[in-house]
């Protein structure tokens, strides 16, 4: 009984309020930014777990956080560069810039949305972000799975 209650609840909401059902080219917009996202998190995965770029001087997680500093290796834990051990951190190594493109992207998703909130008032809002949630939530995990396998 209760599911039906909070069934009939849902479909006369939807009947009333069809604008936000839409697909927009916002919404493509944030399925293509939630498949990067999640295809920067499968290679960060990949890096973490599973040594992904051994040997390679940008991914290999082993030792690619030397890159930060001048000279690791004789004790010199000086920036390599201006920026290198904080804001610019994520040009010196693979795991860095991966987990960095995914913040981004996560962040790109949430602007997209706020472009559109005030288009929407009420119910309408809550299934509006729903939506968004979904669109971004789905595609970003595809992409992981896609890649990360």
């Amino acid at each position: 009984m209760k599911r039906l209650l909070i069934l009939l609840l849902l479909t006369s909401k939807l009947s009333y309020s069809q604008k936000w059902w839409n697909i927009t080219k916002n919404d493509l917009l944030i399925v293509g930014v939630g498949f990067v996202g999640g295809g920067a998190d499968a290679y960060n995965q990949r890096i973490f777990h599973h040594k992904y770029g051994a040997g390679k001087p940008f991914w290999d997680y082993a030792t690619s956080y030397k890159r930060k500093y001048k000279d690791f290796d004789n004790g010199d834990l000086r920036a390599a560069y201006p920026g290198s051990k904080t804001w610019l951190v994520m040009t010196t190594d693979g795991y860095h810039l991966t987990r960095a493109v995914d913040r981004f992207h996560s962040l790109l998703t949430i602007g997209i949305t706020a472009y559109e909130w005030n288009e929407y008032k009420g119910w309408d809002r809550v299934l509006f972000i729903s939506k968004k949630v979904l669109l971004s939530g789905v595609s970003n995990r595809i992409a992981f799975n896609l890649i990360y396998k």
